[in-house]
């Protein structure tokens, strides 16, 4: 991901001022992060697992 990253931003670069696209890039991800919060799957896959259903090896 990380030559795509260079690509697309890098090319950015060019056109939008740095400062604007660290700017906009963070609200969106911190937009992400609250439908995330919201996703009923990802809070029940980060619960901790009783010690009960733990397996022993």
């Amino acid at each position: 991901m990380m030559p795509l990253g260079m690509l697309i931003f890098g090319t950015l670069a060019d056109v939008v001022k740095i400062e604007w696209m660290l700017m906009l890039t963070g609200l969106l991800m911190f937009i992400l992060g609250f439908f995330l919060l919201g996703s009923k799957v990802l809070v029940k896959a980060g619960e901790p697992v009783p010690a009960a259903a733990k397996v022993e090896e």
